[in-house]
């Protein structure tokens, strides 16, 4: 399989590894249209698109159910 590179921003990087796990991304999330379907990645970038570049965006991981 050929490999596929999406061209993201850091604090978006950071929010997709923070949001899904790397099977999700794997699995369900490989194209950037599966990615922008995602509830808590719309809202990321939506909210995300109206800050400055030059601010410093912390992500913290979400509390996975098991």
């Amino acid at each position: 399989m050929k490999e596929r590179i999406a061209l993201l921003c850091r604090p978006c990087h950071r929010y997709i590894h923070a949001v899904l796990s790397e099977k999700e991304l794997e699995n369900q999330y490989n194209t950037l249209e599966a990615l922008k379907a995602h509830p808590d990645i719309q809202k990321f970038t939506h909210w995300i698109r109206k800050q400055p570049a030059h601010r410093y965006i912390r992500v913290r991981r979400k509390i996975k159910d098991i």
